[in-house]
């Protein structure tokens, strides 16, 4: 879950830091030695600080492939594998989501912890995987209907989307955007590909490359299938997860 740097220092050669330790500040900018150990001490003098270094170990995947398809398999993740002894844990198949999103689209966020100071609405949040001409047809703008993509009878029916800010705490029409002074303004590099306004008549949404669009999202007794249960009833899956 850490950040990793890597180089070809020599053809033929590939070189990951999965984690860098020094004795001594190197002056790259954390200002104090990075001495992480095995017992969780960072460079302490004392006896129970006294043992190995940290060992980090991970997972690389080498794709040799063109760099279209090779970009393509990298950006679908892999799905997470769960384990346990709990013979009564849940095992029923369960998703909020009915309708395939583009393969180019993430659901990155669905959650109702703010649902009690916001009437009852989820926040949404879809991200555009790809870069800018990172892919000759994935990097292309995507459109998803957001009426149509979760399930009405596990999460109650649609009524109304607002768009927000990222953060979900300003309308999208209020964000504050900087006008930087340039020398030539020519040189100003605006998107290339300009934003497609929330249609809320058909609840479409059309995400540029890299973008995030952000929603708070009404649905129908959502205080039941999103937030918490009724006295007496199990916790509702969408509680704690739309997926």
């Amino acid at each position: 879950d850490a950040s990793q740097g890597g180089t070809s220092l020599n053809d033929g050669e590939l070189e990951l830091m999965v984690n860098r330790r020094v004795l001594v500040d190197d002056h790259k900018g954390v200002v104090e030695h990075l001495n992480e150990t095995m017992c969780g001490c960072n460079g302490k003098e004392d006896d129970v600080c006294r043992c190995a270094g940290l060992v980090v170990r991970g997972t690389h995947q080498l794709i040799f492939d063109s760099s279209a398809r090779g970009v393509n398999a990298a950006q679908q993740f892999r799905p997470s594998l769960f384990f346990t002894s709990d013979s009564d844990i849940r095992s029923d198949p369960w998703s909020a989501v009915q309708a395939a999103l583009p393969p180019n689209v993430h659901l990155l966020t669905t959650t109702a912890n703010y649902a009690d100071k916001r009437g009852g609405r989820v926040l949404v949040r879809l991200q555009h995987m790809y870069g800018v001409d990172e892919h000759p047809e994935l990097s292309k703008p995507a459109t998803v209907k957001l009426n149509e993509l979760f399930d009405s009878a596990k999460v109650g029916k649609f009524q109304e989307a607002t768009e927000m800010t990222l953060t979900g705490n300003n309308l999208i029409e209020d964000k504050f955007t900087y006008k930087w002074n340039l020398e030539d303004e020519s040189l100003a590099a605006g998107p290339k590909t300009a934003r497609v306004a929330y249609d809320a008549t058909t609840t479409e949404v059309t995400l540029r490359p890299m973008e995030i669009r952000t929603f708070w999202v009404s649905f129908a007794d959502a205080a039941t299938a999103w937030g918490e249960p009724t006295a007496g009833a199990a916790a509702s899956p969408a509680a704690r997860s739309a997926l």
